[in-house]
């Protein structure tokens, strides 16, 4: 299975922060498992300790593309503040950007360069 990222933009539309990262690419399959994501419920898996492991980055690829989640491990709940460009300050700033991190080095082992790239 390849999971192509082929969302429709609509002006004034915010993007997810894995749609801005994947846009345009093809995921590829067969290197998810090499990189230590898991197949589990028709989805591929992979949980990342950070911020010193008070939270985790949870991102899952399927069909319909990536998602992720960033969860509070004091509480095992989801810590969705980090996806709102407007809530700023050290600490919110740099658990976004170690989400981030994660995703753009991960894609750049997963990707198939040459479609459809911005």
């Amino acid at each position: 299975m390849d999971v192509f990222l082929n969302d429709t933009i609509i002006c004034g539309e915010i993007m997810k922060i894995e749609e801005e990262i994947f846009y345009g690419y093809i995921l590829d399959e067969e290197k998810l498992t090499s990189f230590g994501f898991n197949y589990v419920d028709d989805k591929y898996i992979k949980d990342y300790k950070i911020h010193n492991d008070e939270f985790s980055a949870l991102i899952m690829i399927d069909r319909n593309g990536v998602n992720g989640q960033i969860i509070d491990n004091n509480f095992d709940e989801e810590f969705p503040l980090f996806r709102n460009e407007k809530v700023v300050g050290e600490f919110i700033g740099s658990l976004r950007e170690e989400y981030k991190e994660i995703l753009v080095t991960y894609s750049h082992h997963l990707k198939k360069r040459g479609l459809l790239a911005r």
